[in-house]
C-alpha cells in the first residue's frame, strides 16, 4: 500500500472548512454522504484532512451544502498556486 501524503496545512484548513459548511446546511455526515453517493467513512476521512478532495468534488459540497460564496468555493477548489492568484485577485478588487 502507497504511503499516504503528508497532512499539509492547505488540506486542513479545506478539511475544517468543508466541515463547518455541512454543519451550517443542518447535515449530519452520514447525509452528506448518502446524498454523495460516497460512505461516511471516505466523508470523515476528507473531512479529518486524511483524504484529499478533487475541485469537482469540493464543488460538488459546496452546492449541497448551499454554500453562498463561490469565490471561496473557487479558490479553495483550485490548486495552492491558482487559488493564491485567486485569492490576489479577489483581494485586490475589494
Amino acid at each position: 500500500m502507497p504511503a499516504r501524503p503528508p497532512l499539509t496545512a492547505r488540506r486542513l484548513r479545506l478539511a475544517v472548512e468543508l466541515r463547518k459548511m455541512r454543519e451550517r446546511a443542518g447535515m449530519t455526515a452520514i447525509e452528506a454522504a448518502c446524498a454523495l453517493g460516497t460512505s461516511q467513512g471516505q466523508l470523515s476521512n476528507v473531512e479529518s484532512g486524511r483524504f484529499g478532495v478533487s475541485p469537482e468534488r469540493v464543488r460538488a459540497l459546496a452546492s449541497m451544502y448551499s454554500c453562498p460564496d463561490r469565490a471561496f468555493v473557487e479558490a479553495t477548489a483550485l490548486s495552492p498556486e491558482k487559488s493564491r492568484d485567486l485569492i490576489h485577485h479577489i483581494a485586490q478588487n475589494l
